[in-house]
């Protein structure tokens, strides 16, 4: 593990080290990997049938450090992987329960996508690495831990995560299909309701730069939409930590309007379209005396947040749910608390 250490901190081409470590691996090894830029280190141990990922943070904020007053020790100590790690910094993946094949994760595009989305090398593509292949790959490996998660769980516990799997496995669906309208119009048809939890489907807005979530009850349903990356603007000009509050709007509508043989189908048009069509609301710059695309920025979600809402706001009104605050730091906490 040292030894493997010891080659990131210099090389000069960290993502083809990290992959071809990570190949490498046999049942028994550890590799762990120090990230510099985000005060963090992570470590990968493997196992027969599956793998532990680890991380933690390095060096505590200096105030933590001031104010500690002889309590900083436990808090360093309960971060260390080398001891009993926190469970929510633990993940195993299961090579069993991975929707993909391996020969999926051994195409080196993919695994560069995976490698830079979870770990955020130093260095990063300097271009949209989107594929909607590597997407896939991805979510179903965030699916594969949630599964395995919750097969640890409690009865009652797991119960609650049904929902949640069948979510991801759903928005997987959603990545790579060429028929995204039947597609959604499906899903949202065959949403049930019953006692909590309740079917939940959610959507990535890929062009609009926002995500859609539909929770369905007894006799209404829940529509949320958010902004998923905030504009660079404010991110560079945040002082301190960047706020963000999720979900943004929240309409409840009854279910005879969703149950509506019309409903399904247009709503799904609607998100698809929405999902590929570049409009007034993407990040422009000049150059040349001329108006062009600015690639380095997000879109403007308002089609989604304001449009969308809008329609919906006619058939319902505005829920009354819990929200979360997260800051660019990575801490979240519920709305009104800080």
């Amino acid at each position: 593990m040292l030894k493997n250490l010891g080659v990131t901190t210099t090389s000069t081409s960290l993502t083809k080290v990290i992959k071809s470590q990570i190949r490498s691996m046999k049942a028994g090894d550890i590799l762990a990997y120090l990230i510099r830029a985000q005060n963090a280190a992570v470590v990968i141990r493997r196992l027969d049938a599956e793998t532990i990922f680890e991380s933690f943070e390095v060096s505590p904020p200096a105030p933590t450090v001031m104010e500690a007053e002889g309590k900083l020790l436990s808090r360093i100590s309960k971060t260390l992987p080398l001891q009993t790690a926190l469970e929510e910094h633990q993940i195993r993946i299961s090579k069993l329960d991975m929707s993909v094949s391996s020969s999926d994760f051994e195409e080196m595009p993919v695994l560069e996508y995976i490698i830079t989305h979870i770990f955020c090398p130093i260095k990063l593509p300097q271009h949209d690495d989107y594929a909607a292949t590597s997407d896939r790959a991805l979510l179903d490996a965030v699916l594969g831990s949630a599964r395995n998660f919750a097969s640890c769980l409690p009865h009652d516990d797991e119960e609650q995560w049904g929902p949640l799997l069948e979510m991801l496995k759903n928005l997987g669906v959603t990545t790579t299909s060429t028929s995204l309208t039947k597609v959604v119009e499906s899903q949202i048809r065959s949403m049930k309701a019953g006692a909590p939890p309740t079917d939940i489907l959610a959507y990535l807005i890929r062009a609009q730069n926002a995500a859609v979530v539909l929770r369905r009850l007894d006799a209404e349903t829940i529509f949320e939409s958010f902004e998923v990356s905030p504009p660079a603007p404010t991110v560079m000009e945040a002082e301190g930590k960047l706020l963000c509050s999720y979900p943004g709007p929240a309409i409840i509508v009854p279910n005879t309007v969703v149950d509506n043989p019309t409903f399904p189908p247009e709503l799904a048009n609607f998100l698809a379209c929405m999902d590929h069509d570049v409009l007034d609301s993407a990040a422009t710059t000049t150059k040349a005396h001329s108006t062009v695309l600015e690639e380095r920025d997000t879109a403007h979600p308002r089609y989604i947040t304001e449009l969308l809402t809008g329609f919906l706001r006619a058939f319902g009104e505005p829920a009354n749910i819990p929200r979360i605050r997260r800051s660019s730091l990575g801490e979240g906490h519920p709305s009104g608390l800080s």
